[in-house]
């Protein structure tokens, strides 16, 4: 008999650092509240290990962008609508 599985996808909320670098995980909730938004990145497992490697390594400097090896793209504004 075959089972089968739910998929559950790979996301990590990311806001803004008040000096303007990409953060994520800690003072999440912080960041939502000063900037009013937040972005909402759906990854392949495959990029598993590097979103971990953002996580361990959270430097109040770090751009996590840079540590996860990820690269910024335009995202979709709902008020572009």
């Amino acid at each position: 008999m075959k089972t089968k599985s739910i998929l559950t996808p790979l996301f990590a909320v990311t806001t803004w650092k008040e000096n303007r670098n990409l953060y994520q995980h800690i003072h999440t909730y912080t960041n939502i509240r000063r900037e009013q938004y937040f972005y909402i990145n759906f990854l392949l497992i495959s990029c598993y290990d590097r979103l971990a490697d953002t996580i361990n390594q959270n430097d109040e400097e770090d751009d996590k962008l840079r540590v996860g090896g990820f690269t910024m793209e335009k995202t979709y504004d709902k008020s572009d609508t």
